[in-house]
């Protein structure tokens, strides 16, 4: 679920570090590749999940990192806000979501959220499940991933959301004014359900557990 380091060395004013090269089969953000692919990154969250919870447990991995979850327990005033305005604007966001989720901004819904999530198992997260972040191995075709800057700790849906997120984004038949016409609907459900069978069907392997 990352690439393999090789060597440790000094460098500069610090240490470098030699990684395995993965850079020639990026995340490709065509329809056609992106559901395969993001199926792939979900399989290779799984491994990430179950390596990390199966010898940590739920305790291991919240004295791992004790100041708290790797997830925002609220966001600047206005920012909800702002955004939703954003995504109407440019039609990524259909109108009739558009009040809804001003009203959970006013009501405050991410600290409820969050404490929900606080009571559910722990185990280590990517926290940045990005696209340009995912990588794929030119051999076996799995994900590994990159940048490893924000991780932290949280339920595993965390970063499996933030994946679902990052690739619907980008997928083009999303926006509202093409969604239905274009058959986002179709694209977005076999999306959902790739990602969700590859997760699944990897943590059901033997020597997986979470």
């Amino acid at each position: 679920f990352s690439p393999c380091p090789y060597a440790i060395r000094p460098w500069q004013q610090g240490f470098g570090m030699l990684l395995e090269d993965v850079s020639c089969i990026v995340f490709d953000l065509a329809t056609s590749a992106l559901v395969d692919q993001c199926g792939r990154a979900a399989a290779a969250l799984a491994k990430f999940h179950s390596a990390s919870f199966k010898p940590l447990g739920d305790i291991g991995c919240r004295a791992a990192f004790p100041s708290g979850m790797a997830l925002p327990r609220r966001l600047p005033h206005g920012r909800v806000s702002a955004a939703v305005e954003h995504l109407a604007g440019t039609g990524h966001l259909p109108i009739e979501l558009v009040s809804q989720l001003r009203d959970m901004d006013m009501a405050n819904i991410l600290q409820d959220a969050y404490q929900i999530c606080e009571t559910m198992p722990h185990t280590l997260l990517h926290c940045d499940t990005r696209p340009a972040h995912i990588f794929f191995r030119s051999g076996s075709g799995e994900a590994c991933f990159i940048d490893w800057q924000r991780s932290g700790r949280g339920p595993a849906a965390a970063d499996l959301c933030n994946l679902l997120c990052f690739c619907t984004f980008h997928l083009p038949e999303l926006a509202t004014t093409q969604f239905v016409a274009a058959g986002g609907v179709p694209t977005l459900a076999r999306l959902l359900q790739c990602s969700h069978a590859h997760y699944t069907r990897t943590l059901a392997r033997p020597g997986t557990a979470y």
